[in-house]
């Protein structure tokens, strides 16, 4: 009398769940590990208002809400300007960008800022290493 076997050894159906094992966990962490480092977009809401005072401009930027916004700054003209990290980096925060471009409230310019009516500010906001225009203003 013949006996036969037709099953698969136990052997290879253990490297196979195995192999199927580390396929799914490779995955899965590639999945992961590519939703967390990919930026995300900055979850701030800004107001912006400005203050003609005798021939002067000062406009002021008010954070309402901050979640995730490392660094704020702004660019008048050909100047780009940066805020000091601790002076405005929490929600109910402001700072100020003055007329002249001279450092106050923790405000830094690489050149001259003269603003007048008409003039485009862009305030950025920095998330990670990836810049984004929070709101283009420009003064009426």
């Amino acid at each position: 009398m013949r006996k036969q076997n037709n099953g698969v050894s136990p052997v290879i159906g253990v490297l196979l769940l195995l192999g199927l094992t580390v396929g799914f966990v490779a995955l899965t962490s590639n999945i992961l590990f590519d939703v967390f480092d990919s930026p995300s977009s900055p979850t701030a809401e800004i107001e912006v208002t400005h203050e003609n005072t005798g021939g002067s401009v000062e406009v002021d930027v008010l954070i309402v809400r901050n979640k995730n916004i490392d660094e704020f700054s702004y660019i008048v003209g050909d100047s780009q300007c940066f805020i000091e990290t601790e002076k405005a980096i929490e929600s109910g925060e402001d700072f100020i960008i003055p007329e002249d471009g001279q450092s106050q409230d923790g405000t830094s310019c690489d050149g001259t800022v003269d603003l007048s009516s008409g003039d485009n500010i862009a305030i950025r906001g920095r998330v990670g290493s990836n810049l984004f225009v929070l709101d283009n203003y420009i003064i009426p």
